[in-house]
Formats: structure tokens, C-alpha cells, sequence
């Protein structure tokens, strides 16, 4: 009896486990329009927001590019990649663009709203943004 009962609580332990998914999606959950909401980081620690900056950001994300709107006005159309690279002994997605130099990484805060961070740098700058 005591075998059944530590076979059967072994296995309500096994089912009750659970992975942290947050920050693992396909490339389609990344497609659509994002709006910027704030940037935050870099040397100084500061945060911008289209209150504080008067300007109007938005990504718009197909499944090969990425192309970055500032007031309505084209600044990056840029194909791009999702790949995965090691982040302090962790393995995260990162977008590499093409001809940028710094990988973005990848988080969602929550199923509307994308942190993009500069990768492997302690002072990048974190970029959120909320789906249209």
C-alpha cells in the first residue's frame, strides 16, 4: 500500500511541475504592430516615453522584417532573424537585423506587451512596447 501511495503522489508531483514559458514563442507571436510605451536604461538610468520625447514610435513586424516608425516616418526596414543565444548561463531569443550590430532580446511582459533589450550590455536600454 505504501508503494501505491508514493507512486501515486510521485506522480500528482510530476504533473503539478511546470516549465516557465515567458519568454519562449514562435515568430509568430512577435508579428503585428507594436506601439512604443517607454525606453528605460542606458549610462544614466533615465526613462523616455512619447510624453517625455513628443514623438511616436511604432515596430511593425512581418515575418522576415522589421521596420521602426518614428512620427510616421520610415528609419529601419531591416530583414531580421530570431535566434538563440546564451544570456548569463540562460538561453534566451534574440532578433539579429541585419547590418545593426546589437541583438535585441526578446521578452514578453505579458501577451500584449514586448520588452526588446540591447543583448550583453549592462548599460543597453530596454524598449516597451504594447500590440496595436
Amino acid at each position: 500500500m505504501r508503494t501505491i501511495l508514493l507512486l501515486i503522489s510521485m506522480f500528482i508531483s510530476l504533473l503539478s511541475c511546470s516549465t516557465n514559458d515567458d519568454d519562449t514563442f514562435t515568430n509568430a507571436d512577435i508579428l503585428g504592430d507594436w506601439i512604443w510605451l517607454q525606453t528605460t536604461g542606458g549610462i544614466g538610468g533615465g526613462m523616455d516615453t512619447p510624453e517625455t520625447t513628443g514623438q511616436t514610435i511604432t515596430l511593425t513586424i512581418s515575418e522576415t522584417t522589421i521596420k521602426e516608425y518614428i512620427d510616421g516616418e520610415l528609419v529601419i526596414d531591416a530583414n531580421y532573424t530570431i535566434e538563440l543565444d546564451d544570456y548569463y548561463g540562460e538561453q534566451v531569443q534574440v532578433i539579429i537585423m541585419e547590418d545593426i550590430a546589437i541583438g535585441q532580446r526578446i521578452r514578453y511582459l505579458d501577451e500584449n506587451t514586448l520588452e526588446l533589450s540591447s543583448h550583453n550590455m549592462f548599460d543597453g536600454f530596454q524598449h516597451v512596447y504594447a500590440r496595436e
